[in-house]
């Protein structure tokens, strides 16, 4: 068995809870989709082919074939705020709170088949990625380094 082992750091992380749908809980690790998630962007591997697609095929493969294995490198701390979103149709305005996890950093460790391990490697080797990396949303960019 090889692993690659890497660091993945940046200023905010959000990992949302699929199960909150009314407020931004947020995880302080991230998900198992959401680490394959960030490798898939890595390496290149979409999640849909095509527009009603939920997965591709080559996404499910990918995640089926990865083991990871994810270590908290800094003291979790999460950031709360709130804002207020008006309604279109009445003239109120409702709370809305929002979670981010502030200066997060991991080590994130991968086992996968020689394919996609080999991807990894030099993805990361040459630090080039075929997608921006990211903490679970497009405003938490994520510095990779080993």
């Amino acid at each position: 068995m090889k692993i690659i082992s890497f660091r993945i750091s940046g200023s905010f992380a959000a990992f949302r809870d699929p199960s909150v749908t009314s407020n931004q809980t947020v995880y302080y690790i991230p998900s198992k989709s959401a680490a394959v998630g960030i490798l898939g962007a890595m390496i290149g591997i979409k999640r849909s082919d095509q527009l009603g697609d939920i997965y591709s095929k080559e996404y499910l493969d990918f995640f089926k074939q990865t083991k990871i294995g994810i270590q908290l490198e800094s003291p979790p701390k999460k950031v709360v705020y709130f804002t207020n979103h008006r309604s279109i149709k009445e003239a109120k305005t409702k709370p809305f709170k929002t979670e981010v996890v502030e200066n997060p950093r991991y080590t994130i460790y991968v086992d996968t088949e020689k394919i996609y391990f080999e991807k990894l490697s030099n993805a990361l080797k040459k630090n080039e990625f075929v997608y921006s990396p990211y903490l679970g949303h497009a405003y938490c960019p994520a510095s990779i380094f080993d």
